[in-house]
């Protein structure tokens, strides 16, 4: 199989495969409809893929190295967390019922990020994008049916909102917020016909964002759709300082609304939640868990085990002492308290590569390109929820793929820059001078 023909089929498993994983469900004689078929699914494309990357490591495609070998120690160390705890084991391998989010999880999700990080070529790309876009498509579907004619899924709806493929508002709300940015930074390059027909879905977007009844998927939006407002702008002035400063007064809105959110400073009154002051109980706790067991921490999705021995004195009255949880509503936090430090730094460190890359392609190209920016928006929006979310399934793997997906993008733009320098001065580059930085 050659290199085009490797390229062609991953794109297409990971595009496939990841939609598939976000829409699916299992109803009648099931107790978990989301989560265990979502991580069932995500186990066969994660192996996929990844048999498909081995065959890159005989193409002339450039690895991320570095990437890889901090895949491989959180992996590793996820492994000897899973070990060292004192939980069931197959509570650490599988995670606790309704979350899934133990190990086996997380080694399915790094064996995506590595596929993504070998993508390369624009259409391989958007190929993913357009996966993406399908996924939202069933959504959006759903939901419109379920809001003209009610649900036909056997929910047990407690919270009187669309559920989407996601089982929760919450999820499904992120999972539009993430959409309405990538659709627009879309809509924004397209022609005509086709732009009417984007705008008609921002607005099917923004209504079930609504009905989602869930204020997360809103400012994930919100964020989105600043980010793409830089983009374009920066485009169209070709990095002038016009892009500069509506960054810089973006940061600083976006700054006061966080502290606003958090119960402080001039927008309190407006953006302040009771649900942020059960997180902050939540992540109080997960802090706890990782200061009392900071090397190994307590197992992989182990958080429940531990949350009455390790909450602070304030949750007994907020959210009270009959309230128990089994995540920390924070991905970091999680992974700080179930993994220990070692695993907290080496998810800093992968999603760092992520932020690194679009600051890279970001400084390199000045046009502005619809697919980069799609991807960089929902890579960002994702980063934003899993601060006060949950690592679900159908949110993680395109979390998790997009952070390989630009460190791919990065290293694929870097080599369109190296051949355009050839092709001007006439003398080919040193390879050696960029396989040394390869990330």
């Amino acid at each position: 199989m050659n290199e085009m023909t490797i390229q062609s089929t991953l794109a297409r498993v990971l595009s496939i495969g990841s939609s598939a994983v976000t829409v699916f469900l299992m109803i009648g004689n099931v107790t978990d409809p989301v989560n265990a078929p979502k991580l069932f699914l995500l186990g066969g494309v994660s192996c996929g893929a990844f048999a498909l990357t081995i065959r890159t490591f005989s193409a002339s495609i450039r690895k991320p190295r570095y990437f890889d070998f901090v895949l491989f120690a959180f992996v590793i160390w996820g492994l000897v967390a899973v070990v060292k705890s004192h939980s069931p084991i197959s509570q650490n391998i599988y995670g606790t019922y309704g979350r899934n989010t133990g190990w086996l999880t997380y080694l399915f999700l790094a064996g995506l990020a590595v596929a993504g990080s070998r993508v390369r070529s624009i259409r391989s790309f958007e190929k993913i994008v357009i996966g993406f876009l399908v996924a939202l498509g069933i959504n959006l579907a759903y939901g419109l049916w379920v809001i003209a004619f009610g649900d036909f899924l056997g929910w047990n709806n407690i919270y009187g909102a669309i559920l989407g493929t996601f089982g929760n508002p919450n999820f499904i709300s992120s999972f539009l917020g993430m959409s309405f940015s990538a659709v627009l930074a879309i809509t924004l390059d397209l022609k005509n016909g086709l732009r009417f027909l984007a705008l008609g879905s921002l607005i099917v977007i923004a209504w079930q964002l609504v009905k989602a009844d869930s204020l997360q998927g809103i400012v994930v939006a919100a964020l989105g759709t600043w980010l793409v407002g830089y983009f374009w702008i920066r485009g169209k002035t070709e990095g002038s300082a016009i892009s500069r400063i509506y960054l810089g007064l973006g940061s600083t809105i976006g700054l006061v609304g966080v502290i606003g959110a958090l119960g402080h400073g001039p927008l309190k009154q407006a953006l302040a939640q009771p649900t942020v002051a059960l997180r902050e109980q939540y992540w109080l706790a997960a802090w706890h868990m990782a200061r009392n067991h900071p090397v190994f921490g307590v197992g992989m999705d182990s958080y429940g085990d531990w949350y009455r021995r390790a909450r602070g004195a304030q949750a007994l009255i907020t959210p009270g002492p009959d309230t128990v949880t089994n995540v920390s509503h924070n991905v970091f936090l999680d992974l700080l308290a179930c993994g220990g430090t070692p695993l907290f730094l080496l998810y800093l460190v992968f999603v760092g590569f992520g932020l690194v890359s679009i600051a890279r392609v970001v400084k390199r190209c000045k046009k502005y390109d619809k697919t980069f920016v799609a991807i960089a928006v929902i890579w960002i929006g994702y980063q934003a929820q899993s601060v006060i979310s949950i690592n679900q399934i159908g949110l993680a793997v395109w979390g998790w793929l997009l952070t390989g997906l630009l460190v791919g993008y990065e290293i694929d733009s870097r080599d369109n820059v190296l051949r355009q320098n050839e092709f001007k001065s006439g003398k080919p580059k040193s390879k050696t001078s960029f396989e040394v930085f390869s990330p």
